[in-house]
């Protein structure tokens, strides 16, 4: 035969009773036997014991204060069934059940088996609420805090709200009625406000090239909303920044938003027209429009003018962000330049007239070069030029310029020169020299009506003044020449007509 046993525990309160022998039980399990089965000790007054039983049966049992039916025992009449004897208990063996509620030896009820509180620990965050509900089978529950009793709950819910911020050990006493006593505790860990507040240190608004650094609590885990992970973060850009901070019991809040602004700096580019000038030249030095300027030449506004060599820069300031930016180094040479090149010659000549011209100021270290724009043509010069021979071909105004150059700049200086049309008028045709060619001895004969007292001017074939020669008489007497060399020479007339002739030797 096949006997199917369930573990079945009888618990005894024996609170406030004097237990001077071992507690026994003894029932129709053990054929009633009062020293069989002793009730292990499990504090608080409750005694307790496990026997092997058949399902579904049932079983009448008492609780006895010793080992022999002469020590005290059960003496209540709890039990209505034929095999009660002598007020025994009973309980009938079911499937799902394996206690026994506790029970009291001088009353009858048994009372339900319970955990006051299912969990070892709970813990919440700020802000939030923890709070107990116990079953209404109590008849009294008193809950104990770390400085003693905080509060007796009372029928119908038996609901406990933990105190605000409270951690420690929570302790509660749940009592049955007739004195049966539950004891159950919980650690509880209630977390404090989370500090959020953030450190902020330098400005939350700067220029480029600068930064502001932001910092919380280092206590807590932290991520910041740009994914950074550490409790201080330095920010150069722009950008709007919160974190969440998480305690170690993890609980979350997030910290104020932060608005970060990076001014961009003003743009201090320098543009140069030019960076090599001569004496007298301007170069200028602009930078972009719009902002404020402090040069390094104590200049102001978006553009300034240099005439001499300088090392240039500038500090430019936008006045809206007060953001700065120093411009680069620019170099402006300023070189000397040369001196002006003065020159002789016939300012008022004819067509057909060949003219010299000649710089009188040469400088070894100059060049110099020569510019007609019109009604001649240079076609001789000496090798550097400081003497030209313009033959006219044309009656009109012509500009001669003389240009002096080093190596880095010029000088020039530009001349009028008036060339007259030949004409049946001019003087030079009222006049011949003879002999012509001649070594050196002439006679100037007066060919038309003039009045006496004719002055003239004897030019070389370069141009240059020799003398003045006064003509008083229709045939002049000799004039000696002969210290003049061999060439082409002219008289020139007051009114600009010539007369050439040659000397021979």
């Amino acid at each position: 035969m096949i006997v199917e046993v369930e573990n079945k525990t009888f618990i005894a309160n024996l609170s406030g009773q004097i237990v001077t022998n071992k507690v026994h039980i003894a029932g129709n399990f053990n054929g009633w036997d009062p020293s069989d089965k002793s009730l292990a000790n499990a504090g608080n007054g409750l005694y307790m014991a496990t026997i092997p039983l058949v399902k579904g049966d049932t079983i009448a049992y008492k609780f006895i204060n010793g080992d022999s039916w002469t020590d005290p025992h059960d003496s209540v009449s709890c039990s209505l069934l034929s095999i009660q004897s002598m007020g025994n208990r009973y309980a009938v063996l079911e499937s799902n059940i394996d206690t026994i509620g506790p029970v009291m030896l001088s009353s009858c009820s048994n009372s339900p088996v319970m955990e006051l509180i299912q969990a070892d620990t709970a813990s919440a965050c700020f802000g939030d609420s923890l709070s107990y509900v116990l079953s209404n089978d109590l008849d009294s529950v008193f809950w104990y805090t770390s400085s003693g009793v905080t509060s007796q709950i009372s029928t119908p819910t038996y609901k406990f709200t933990v105190p605000a911020g409270y951690s420690g050990a929570l302790g509660v006493h749940g009592y049955y009625p007739h004195g049966v006593r539950l004891v159950d505790t919980i650690w509880v860990n209630q977390d404090a406000a989370i500090d959020t507040s953030i450190i902020v240190t330098g400005a939350t608004e700067f220029c480029a090239g600068d930064s502001v650094s932001l910092s919380v609590n280092s206590s807590y885990q932290v991520l910041w909303n740009n994914q950074q992970a550490t409790s201080s973060v330095t920010v150069g850009q722009s950008s709007s920044l919160y974190a969440t901070l998480t305690s170690l019991l993890g609980c979350s809040a997030f910290t104020d938003t932060i608005d970060i602004v990076a001014n961009a700096n003003p743009d201090a580019t320098l543009t140069v027209s030019l960076d090599t000038i001569c004496s007298g030249d301007t170069s200028f030095i602009s930078a972009a429009p719009g902002y404020t300027y402090d040069w390094s030449n104590q200049a102001s506004g978006s553009q300034i003018s240099v005439t001499s060599s300088a090392l240039i820069f500038v500090i430019v300031t936008d006045s809206v962000t007060n953001c700065y930016t120093q411009s680069d180094l620019v170099s402006v040479t300023a070189y000397p330049s040369p001196p002006e090149p003065q020159f002789t010659g016939d300012t008022t000549t004819m067509v057909g007239n060949k003219n010299g011209y000649l710089i009188s100021n040469v400088d070894s270290t100059v060049s110099y070069s020569w510019v007609l724009d019109a009604l001649g043509t240079i076609y001789t010069s000496n090798p550097d030029s400081s003497l030209i021979k313009i033959e006219w071909t044309n009656a009109g105004t012509a500009n001669l310029k003389a240009v002096s150059k080093n190596a880095f700049c010029a000088s020039s200086v530009l001349k009028e020169i008036q060339i007259n049309p030949l004409g049946m008028e001019e003087l030079a045709s009222s006049f011949s020299i003879y002999p012509n060619p001649s070594t050196g001895m002439i006679s100037i004969e007066m060919t038309a009506n003039h009045r006496a007292d004719e002055w003239v001017m004897l030019y070389d074939n370069y141009g240059a003044l020799l003398k003045e020669i006064q003509i008083d008489s229709p045939i002049s007497p000799l004039f000696d020449l002969e210290f003049l060399p061999s060439g082409m020479y002219h008289l020139v007339f007051n009114d600009g007509s010539t007369l050439p002739f040659v000397i021979a030797k």
